[in-house]
């Protein structure tokens, strides 16, 4: 799977989050926060939860084995 670098990012702070708030990744990404989110949702690398309070998006399987492999890959 193809990502790009912006993407590779988000994927890698996903994985030492493991959860965030939309909030919190829009101040890490500014302007380009929704096109990723929504290109990581497209692909099944992470997935929306709606706790009481602001929407958030947490890591998911498949998306922690991308990340192993991008590590493993140097």
């Amino acid at each position: 799977m193809m990502l790009n670098e912006n993407e590779k990012k988000a994927l890698r702070l996903f994985a030492q989050r493991h959860v965030m708030r939309k909030s919190e990744f829009q101040y890490y990404f500014q302007g380009n926060g929704s096109v990723i989110l929504s290109s990581l949702l497209e692909k099944g690398l992470i997935t929306k939860i709606v706790p009481i309070g602001e929407t958030a998006y947490a890591i998911t399987q498949k998306g922690i084995k991308l990340v192993e492999e991008i590590v493993s890959e140097g």
